[in-house]
């Protein structure tokens, strides 16, 4: 039955064209989900259902990280299937084999269903579109796509021509629409230094590029584009509005123009420690809105689905194994004779490797998604702090997975 359901999806995005062109509006462009089920759900209450005639872009990132990826999916799914001209699904980074093995999308679905269903899941990914070309009346058009830009691509038939049938490349034209990230808050430049940057590599994410003000500028006149509009980076306020630290672009926008880019990321309170809004962007047919969106309470899950005993089992070995090792540490230097203090601490060296053995262990029981409940009612300074520590510590989640890359619960 699941196969089945996935199999229509599949059919139905494989015959869409790699650039969607969608110039029916109002239409409401969401940026990341990332399996948080419950978000969503508070998004179409807010935003309105497809079923009352709303139409949406999604820009990927369905899965990982959050605990609910297989009932976004399939509710999504559902909606592609049931209003084909009303939802609109774009892939993401994280609609991959490699990430979701590396994080935590595969475990669920195999935990959930079988190897059989996870398949299943990888060919719908398979066949998404790459990209869109949003276009109201009076406003746009607008390049929507996950990442960004690419050197690789100059123009909009450059995205049509990608063959995106595949797992993404680890680099090329395909890969830098799902990888890449706008150089403004990664690097600290001048105006002028921001003005002349085109490419750099892409540090954070290990791969693609951080696109500059004149690669953005460079392909917004060469393709008759007003603005970027991508996902991909989660942001304190749900969205963020990249101005390249340019005089002509405030001015623009005074006069009532676009930011070049636009940065909207729709999972609030993202893995349950960051404290951040989501945001989506409505387009009209002469102008867009940003609306935001606080998270809301979901169910708990024990980290990587463990039951109440596995999940604790570990750390009860850690602490009784840290219980005896103060004991006897204590009593080998107070024990008489030396070869009873010897033989102590030996019994201590012993206890010690148990002791990293066993939090090793409940490190991996804790995986990378240990619940963190929060109040949704906390002051701007705390969610800017908590946002900040988040931030990074999870920086290094960020960087594409290679083959050797420890998986995140082997890095705590």
């Amino acid at each position: 039955m699941c196969n089945t359901f996935n199999r229509k999806a599949k059919e139905i995005m494989m015959y869409e064209d790699n650039l969607l062109e969608l110039y029916d509006m109002p239409l409401y462009i969401c940026g990341d989900v990332h399996g948080q089920f419950y978000d969503l759900v508070n998004l179409f209450e807010v935003a309105g259902d497809p079923s009352n005639g709303f139409r949406y872009l999604f820009l990927g990132d369905y899965v990982d990280r959050g605990m609910f990826g297989t009932e976004v999916c399939f509710y999504l799914f559902a909606l592609k299937i049931a209003y084909p001209t009303l939802v609109y699904l774009v892939r993401g980074n994280h609609e991959s084999r490699q990430m979701t093995e590396y994080f935590n999308f595969k475990s669920e679905v195999l935990y959930k269903y079988d190897d059989e269903i996870y398949s299943m899941f990888m060919e719908v990914f398979d066949a998404m579109p790459i990209a869109a070309l949003v276009k109201g009346k009076k406003s746009g058009p607008f390049l929507c796509c996950h990442g960004g830009l690419s050197p690789h691509i100059n123009t909009l038939d450059d995205i049509r021509q990608i063959y995106r049938f595949e797992e993404p490349p680890e680099e090329g034209g395909f890969c830098d629409l799902l990888w890449s990230d706008p150089l403004e808050e990664q690097y600290i430049l001048d105006a002028d230094e921001h003005k002349e940057i085109s490419f750099l590599q892409n540090a954070i994410r290990g791969c693609s590029w951080y696109y500059g003000y004149k690669a953005v500028k460079t392909f917004l006149n060469r393709n008759g584009i007003k603005a970027i509009i991508r996902a991909h980076e989660v942001q304190l306020e749900g969205f963020v509005e990249h101005l390249f630290k340019q005089e002509e672009v405030i001015d623009d926008i005074e006069k009532g123009g676009m930011p070049p880019v636009i940065t909207v990321f729709s999972a609030p309170n993202y893995c349950d420690m960051y404290f951040n809004k989501a945001a989506f962007l409505v387009i009209k047919d002469d102008g867009y809105e940003v609306q935001q969106l606080s998270w809301k309470d979901h169910p708990a899950n024990l980290p990587n689905w463990n039951s109440g005993i596995d999940f604790s089992l570990p750390l009860i070995g850690e602490q009784l194994a840290r219980m005896y090792y103060a004991v006897l540490k204590r009593a080998s230097m107070e024990e008489g004779d030396e070869e009873s203090r010897r033989r102590l601490r030996a019994k201590c060296m012993r206890l010690n490797k148990m002791v990293t053995f066993m939090g090793r262990m409940r490190g991996e029981a804790e995986g990378i998604n240990m619940v963190k409940p929060f109040s949704e009612h906390v002051t701007f300074d705390k969610a800017m702090s908590q946002f900040s520590r988040a931030l990074t510590i999870d920086r290094k989640n960020e960087k594409r997975p290679s083959p050797y890359t420890k998986k995140p619960w082997q890095t705590l």
